[in-house]
């Protein structure tokens, strides 16, 4: 700068600022441009607490400024977004309406009549008819008759006892529906002709019976040589 006259001049770094030019050069000194200064204005002396005043001034300057800024900005941002409302609302207007809806009148269903099912009938498993080929017990023996054909048993015994037994045939006989007895016979061969079994011994074979044309209807086997012997009944039909 040329001027040799020392005054307040517009700082050169920012026009919002005086500062002091003393004829030669600027100085530290500043303060807030308000309105035209006179050049001639001697500067005065600065102390720490009018400077603190200064840069407190400035700074609320720039606050007032950012202030001042985002007021602006806002008011045309809400500007811009009525703007934009407005114009929405326009285009909806300018929409056709929808149909109103129509709801379809409810139609009762007729009620349909569902046979009733019964239940299935209850399935009972029936007993044989016969005890063929059952095992059965009286006393200290265990009997099973396999089969009854021509008046004969084939027949397995054994001895469930605790010591040794006799097994005599004639403790199984044969009865008919009128409750007649038929005693059996036995080969003199067969291993049932009074056979001593030990314990979990057998023995198998056949007996015959002279039946006189009768039908059997069952045999009663009885160990005659247990007391209170109670029999047992072997079902043929």
């Amino acid at each position: 700068m040329n001027d040799s006259t020392p005054g307040w001049r517009p700082d050169p770094h920012d026009p919002a600022v005086l500062r002091y030019w003393d004829g030669q050069q600027w100085t530290s000194n500043t303060r807030i441009r308000t309105g035209p200064a006179p050049e001639s204005e001697s500067p005065t002396p600065q102390n720490p607490t009018s400077s603190w005043g200064r840069g407190l001034s400035l700074l609320l300057g720039a606050v007032l400024a950012v202030i001042l800024a985002i007021m602006i900005g806002g008011i045309f941002v809400e500007g811009s977004d009525d703007t934009e409302a407005s114009v929405r609302a326009d285009d909806t207007s300018s929409e056709p309406a929808a149909p109103p809806e129509t709801t379809a009148p409810v139609v009762p269903s007729e009620s349909v009549d569902t046979p009733t099912l019964a239940p299935p009938p209850e399935t009972t498993v029936a007993e044989p008819a016969t005890d063929l080929g059952v095992p059965l017990r009286d006393g200290s023996f265990e009997i099973v008759v396999h089969s009854w054909g021509n008046s004969t048993a084939a027949i397995t015994v054994t001895n469930i006892g605790t010591g040794p037994r006799v097994f005599r045939f004639g403790d199984l006989d044969a009865f008919d529906s009128q409750e007649r007895r038929f005693s059996p016979t036995v080969n003199t061969l067969s291993p049932l002709a009074y056979p001593t079994l030990n314990p979990g011994e057998a023995a198998s074979g056949e007996l015959y019976y002279e039946m006189s044309g009768a039908e059997p209807d069952y045999l009663l086997f009885e160990d005659s040589l247990t007391l209170f012997s109670e029999g047992v009944r072997i079902r043929l039909r």
